[in-house]
């Protein structure tokens, strides 16, 4: 058994996932963190905290299609699927449910679902919450 251990800046992972580059395995279970948890993910990587590992599989299939642009999986993610798809979520844009947002003033992250409060704050375009 050959592994591979390729080192990943996280912005990397987060693309490659987005583009389908690494993909979920149909044994994955369903997304289920509240915004609570994707907050302290995020906190934690602001702080320097570890946040684990993202285990990937590389799937030995060519990354495309001859003659189509569509991308085939060239790695399926066994763990870390939660972070992962939350990272994805929270980096979207106009206020998407999902939308991570950096209070300035305060040094926290919200979600744009968070609360009224918040999204008061997005539709008003407050200048102290920048968009992740």
């Amino acid at each position: 058994m050959q592994t591979n251990h390729k080192p990943r800046a996280l912005r990397n992972l987060v693309d490659e996932f987005e583009r389908g580059i690494i993909a979920l395995p149909l044994m994955q279970r369903d997304y289920v963190w509240r915004a609570k948890r994707v907050v302290a993910l995020l906190d934690s990587l602001y702080k320097g905290y570890p946040i684990g590992c993202f285990y990937l599989w590389s799937s030995q299939k060519q990354q495309r299609k001859k003659g189509v642009g569509n991308v085939t999986p060239g790695y399926y993610l066994l763990d870390g699927q939660q972070r992962l798809t939350s990272l994805q979520a929270a980096k979207a844009s106009d206020g998407q449910p999902g939308t991570a947002y950096f209070d300035v003033e305060n040094e926290c992250f919200y979600l744009a679902e968070q609360s009224r409060r918040i999204s008061g704050r997005i539709e008003e375009n407050d200048p102290t919450l920048v968009a992740l």
